[in-house]
């Protein structure tokens, strides 16, 4: 509200984007990482503090550079490294509410589109969609030789599952179509019916199999692009 309030003359329109896209980008890393907000009441306030005596003029070079100095876990502007251990690491689909996941993947989505796609940003009303189901027993056996270690392993893809890497957006008539289904008939469906760059890319890179190895590997490419999205510190 404090940025909001001051007109171009002291505060130019550029700064005040760059002034809200750090405090947003400072926000959802630490969303996605599910680091506490127990400390945003003081950490904000001092930060108003600083604005004031700083000044509006240079308000986004305050808001960067408060921000990007703290050093304790309850303030920290995670760095890319993190960001990208977050999403290989954490079951994210439990830990967030579904409109802050669909912010999440709406955002990356919106950053892979070209300036050649006919929209810039996904359509409204898409639901989130696990790649590998939930229920993966019935259609997506384990890849393992023997019985030795199949309790670990269904475990660690239990966890796997829910990381961002195995999850996107579909349209909500398509999202019970693909259901449980086995990644064929998976593949097919998004192929034809999906026009999200999430889904292109996602198609391209998988190939006939999507197991652990490939929600690793779109994990990686997905925190790139959210990385883009939303900037660490020293890159504001």
């Amino acid at each position: 509200m404090w940025l909001l309030s001051h007109p171009d003359a002291e505060l130019p329109e550029a700064r005040l984007h760059r002034s809200l896209r750090a405090i947003e980008s400072y926000l959802v890393r630490r969303m996605v990482g599910r680091m506490t907000t127990k400390d945003y009441n003081r950490t904000f306030l001092e930060l108003l503090s600083q604005l004031e005596d700083a000044g509006a003029a240079s308000a986004d070079e305050t808001v960067v550079r408060f921000l990007g100095e703290q050093t304790a876990d309850s303030r920290l502007w995670p760095s890319d490294r993190r960001l990208e251990e977050d999403f290989l690491t954490l079951p994210i689909y439990p830990l967030l509410t579904r409109g802050r996941l669909r912010l999440v993947l709406e955002g990356i989505e919106a950053e892979l589109r070209t300036s050649k796609a006919e929209a810039p940003i996904a359509p409204k009303g898409l639901t989130i969609e696990h790649v590998m189901p939930q229920q993966w027993r019935d259609h997506w056996p384990l890849d393992i030789e023997s019985d030795d270690g199949a309790d670990d392993a269904a475990a660690a893809r239990d966890r796997l599952v829910h990381s961002i890497g195995n999850l996107t957006l579909v349209s909500s008539k398509l999202n019970p179509a693909l259901s449980n289904s086995a990644w064929p008939k998976k593949r097919a469906a998004l192929g034809e019916h999906s026009v999200l760059y999430l889904n292109k890319t996602l198609l391209e890179g998988a190939g006939d199999a999507w197991n652990e190895e490939a929600i690793r590997e779109r994990g990686e490419y997905l925190a790139a692009a959210a990385a883009a999205v939303w900037l660490a510190a020293d890159q504001m």
